[in-house]
């Protein structure tokens, strides 16, 4: 009889520990679950400021668009100045000159 009374126990204390770890599991996947959600939430709500919104903070009010078409001709600008540049040393160096450099350039273009 106190065989059974004791297996009767133990197997009731089992149990009743199982159903604590399923109920801390499912605590914890609640738990985890609002996380995230606050979480994504969170990352919802920052908003992502363009250069306009820092400009006139600092006190500075200017037309982006104007300031981007601006910074990009200075671009194609320095860009240009390097092209002839690399195009005059490469012309001075070997002994080609420009013509022949153009003709070339040219007709590779149309060659690919």
């Amino acid at each position: 009889m106190k065989f059974i009374k004791k297996l009767k126990e133990d197997l009731e204390k089992k149990a009743a520990e199982r159903k604590r770890k399923v109920e801390d599991n499912k605590r914890s996947s609640y738990i985890r679950t609002k996380w995230r959600k606050e979480k994504k939430a969170k990352k919802e709500k920052r908003v992502k400021h363009g250069p306009g919104y820092y400009l006139s903070k600092a006190g500075i009010n200017i037309d982006t668009k104007k300031l981007s078409k601006i910074i990009f001709n200075i671009c194609i600008g320095i860009n240009l100045v390097i092209t002839a540049l690399v195009l005059v040393y490469f012309s001075k160096s070997y002994g080609y000159s420009l013509y022949y450099i153009f003709c070339y350039g040219c007709l590779m273009g149309v060659v690919l």
